[in-house]
């Protein structure tokens, strides 16, 4: 240990020995499993002083025998259930004095990402960045994947902060796909953790059905694993896709189950979200009173905290209209400047962390990838080519984060216009003559022909809008069985009958949304309730079945077309 160290460990020790002193004789001689087990127990009762009389044990017991990994792991156990800042952060500098007398790389860069993720508890960014990045340095010649990856997912969460949502969805299903499938408690944890992050990011990139699967595996894997506290955080994730799926109520109900824990745990900035999206969801249901509740209470944890996230930033703009319309100038006053203090912290942290992150972490790796095929060629000529094949590595990560969207935006596009080109060339009733050789043997022809007549009746009254339309119901109007009826559909429709009913349902709004500008106007739970779906997210996913588009998207498209002047 450096001299430096063995100071600073003595003073340490000498300290640490007042604030756990009170260790009692009936713990003094129970193993470390025994009081592992003990603190473990507290995990969901973390504000028990009872914890401290076990951790006050286990600390002492590896001073005595001069354990210093065995101290290290104590000291990160006190910062955990510690809730002061300026505890925590003792109890992280002790852990890394203590670990520095391993000579342990890996253990050492799991100190600091430790400390980088105390500083994440206060949402102080930069001393976060900067220990992810020295223990990213501890590491560079190690193998121990797991810790790597947890460095991944910490500088992901940053970029995440950072708004850099396609780097940061990159990181988060690399270290999804790591921890998935182990069974050790640590890799399920962070592969929950990695889980619930996929889901922020698609959610922040509008990818909005594959962010509600995600989402729901998370609180699946969650309840497989009993692993309480993340199954809320897959609440409140459900809850905003119940949001964004305009299914206000739900949403309400699904966030206001993870709010008490995030409240009691002190995961501030998670609770400003739920109240941020329950407000929202208020504002969706006209109940504005409900909604400044909400926005008021995410005021008050900025106060508390210092911390607002970018994305919450409208409730600032939302307070201050609305004591501008109540005629409150105090208050509108008030809000502008807690929106400027906003702004400017975040501002502030934003310069420093997107030049780390970039300048630091992304060129370190381009660097180290350019030395691993340096190290390839034998002569100048590989040299030359590898340090080609480096540059070209660089400007393509830089090309392909500017063109990624325009990419998807083509997309959709070309999507969009190949299903207008389709629905023009559509042929919506089939002529029987010519399908009547196709006739199903086991169902007369007299039959056949009788219902699709009725079929084609039932398709001109617009009969599929009503939303009690199923099968057995349909059968028993047309006077048949639900046998013939499917056989006829398959045959004749080429699909079953859901998918029949959806595809007239769909093609029934696209009319509308190209022939009617009023129904332009309609949000998505309007037109589900006009086209006869139960749900909004149920008419999203026919939509997208029977167009390649999700609804906002082509109604966005409509919009542009039939509304700019030529």
């Amino acid at each position: 240990m450096r001299l430096h160290d063995l100071y600073l460990f003595s003073v340490v020790f000498c300290l640490s020995a007042v604030v756990f002193g009170q260790k009692t004789d009936s713990l003094s001689d129970k193993s470390n499993r025994y009081l592992v087990e003990k603190i473990e127990n507290f995990q969901f009762d973390r504000s028990n002083p009872l914890v401290w009389s076990y951790i006050s044990a286990y600390i002492n017991n590896a001073k005595e025998k001069n354990d210093f990994e065995t101290l290290y792991y104590g000291y990160k156990g006190a910062a955990y259930y510690t809730f002061e800042k300026e505890k925590k952060l003792q109890y992280a500098d002790s852990a890394l004095i203590a670990v520095s007398g391993t000579e342990n790389p890996d253990l050492i860069a799991d100190a600091y990402y430790s400390k980088g993720r105390t500083y994440y508890g206060f949402r102080d960014y930069k001393e976060t960045l900067d220990y992810y990045l020295k223990a990213a340095g501890e590491l560079e010649d190690s193998e121990n994947k797991y810790l790597k990856n947890k460095i991944i997912y910490g500088i992901s969460v940053v970029k995440l902060y950072l708004m850099y949502y396609d780097e940061a969805l990159d990181g988060f299903t690399q270290t999804t796909r790591y921890y998935k499938n182990k069974d050790n408690p640590d890799h399920i944890l962070m592969y929950l953790r990695s889980l619930f992050r996929e889901g922020e990011a698609r959610q922040a990139l509008k990818e909005y059905g594959s962010a509600a699967e995600t989402n729901l595996l998370g609180l699946q894997e969650s309840l497989k694993h009993g692993e309480k506290i993340q199954e809320q955080y897959f609440n409140l994730a459900i809850g905003i896709d119940d949001y964004h799926a305009n299914e206000y109520a739900s949403a309400i109900r699904n966030i206001q189950k993870a709010i008490p824990l995030m409240s009691e745990n002190g995961y501030f900035e998670m609770e400003q979200k739920g109240h941020f999206y329950v407000a929202k969801s208020y504002l969706a249901l006209t109940q504005p009173d409900k909604a400044l509740t909400h926005f008021q209470r995410i005021d008050s944890l900025f106060t508390a905290n210092g911390y607002l996230s970018n994305e919450l930033r409208s409730t600032y703009e939302w307070l201050i209209d609305h004591y501008k319309n109540e005629n409150e100038k105090d208050k509108q006053l008030y809000y502008i400047n807690r929106l400027l203090e906003v702004d400017k912290a975040n501002a502030e942290n934003n310069r420093y962390l997107a030049y780390k992150v970039h300048k630091e972490y992304d060129t370190q790796r381009l660097t180290e990838e350019k030395e691993r095929l340096e190290k390839r060629f034998a002569n100048w000529k590989y040299y030359a080519l590898g340090l080609l094949i480096a540059l070209s590595i660089t400007a393509a990560y830089f090309f392909n984060r500017s063109q990624k969207a325009e990419r998807k935006n083509k997309e959709l596009r070309k999507k969009y216009e190949e299903f207008l080109l389709r629905k023009k060339k559509m042929i919506v009733n089939p002529d029987i003559e010519n399908t009547r050789k196709k006739v199903p043997k086991e169902i007369p022809v007299e039959i056949v022909e009788d219902l699709l007549n009725r079929l084609e009746a039932f398709e001109e009254n617009k009969e599929f809008l009503n939303p009690k339309t199923e099968q057995r119901y349909l059968a028993e109007k047309f006077k048949t069985n639900s046998t013939y009826l499917s056989k006829a559909i398959n045959t004749y429709k080429e699909t079953n009958f859901n998918g029949y009913i959806n595809k007239l349902r769909i093609n029934y709004i696209v009319d509308l949304l190209l022939k009617v500008p009023k129904y332009r106007a309609y949000t998505i739970e309007a037109l589900s309730k006009v086209a006869g779906f139960a749900t909004s997210r149920h008419f999203s996913d026919a939509f997208l079945a029977e167009t390649g588009l999700r609804p906002n998207y082509f109604l966005e498209q409509i919009k542009k077309e039939k509304e700019t002047p030529v």
